[in-house]
């Protein structure tokens, strides 16, 4: 069984999306750090100028970088349910983890 190989395409697909994910990460913090008491997707979303599914993606992969994080409080979505408010960490913290995960 001979072993695949991605196509020069996929590869250039890939670059072209870590590109585009640092993107959304750096207008998702830069909203956030404007609004202290933090915001709801659907406000990061249109604050952002990015769809309210990439935003979703996204508030988790800052999340996991501990970038992000949620109090614990909610505020009602357009819809009327509930979703977590997000902040930014300090920035003290926020440098750390930057240097941590090598992005600084």
């Amino acid at each position: 069984m001979s072993k695949r190989t991605l196509p020069k395409t996929s590869l250039l697909a890939y670059d072209a999306s870590k590109e585009l994910r640092t993107q959304h990460h750096k207008a998702i913090i830069d909203v956030l750090n404007k609004y202290p008491d933090g915001l709801i997707y659907e406000e990061i979303s249109v604050k952002a100028g990015l769809d309210k599914h990439q935003v979703g993606r996204r508030l988790n992969e800052l999340e996991r970088l501990q970038i992000i994080h949620k109090p614990g409080t909610t505020k009602p979505t357009s819809t009327g349910r509930s979703a977590f408010i997000y902040k930014t960490t300090t920035i003290v913290e926020y440098s750390k983890v930057l240097v941590q995960n090598k992005l600084f």
